[in-house]
């Protein structure tokens, strides 16, 4: 008596022999292997790419804390200029005879303080 299944089979797939489904399996298993290898291979990739991102994220912050270290410096070197040049400027009489400053000093002075934007 002929065995029954459960589903229809198309007479093609009816009349393979053992041999030929054993090779579209081992066909199939090989399709799939190489798409699970395709696969893995493109996340490996992705991982290393975000790698990459991550150091040039830690380089890029060391970078920010030293500016920002050189710009506090920076800072403290402006205000205390800022404090030469206002004491500079007011003495209590530039254009006596008696002081050391000159008046060609004080116009001096006033141009690099003008040029750097302190008055």
């Amino acid at each position: 008596m002929a065995r029954r299944f459960p589903f229809n089979l198309p007479s093609d797939q009816a009349k393979k022999s053992d041999q030929d489904a054993m090779y579209e399996l081992v066909s199939l298993g090989t399709q799939y292997s190489e798409a699970v290898v395709a696969f893995s291979e493109r996340v490996q990739s992705r991982s290393r790419g975000k790698e990459k991102l991550l150091e040039e994220i830690d380089g890029l912050q060391m970078c920010m804390r030293k500016s920002n270290r050189e710009i506090v410096e920076l800072k403290q070197q402006n205000k205390a200029l800022q404090s030469l040049l206002t004491s500079a400027v007011r003495l209590p009489n530039p254009l006596d005879k008696d002081d050391t400053m000159t008046e060609e000093k004080l116009k001096q002075l006033k141009e690099e303080a003008r040029l750097l934007k302190f008055l």
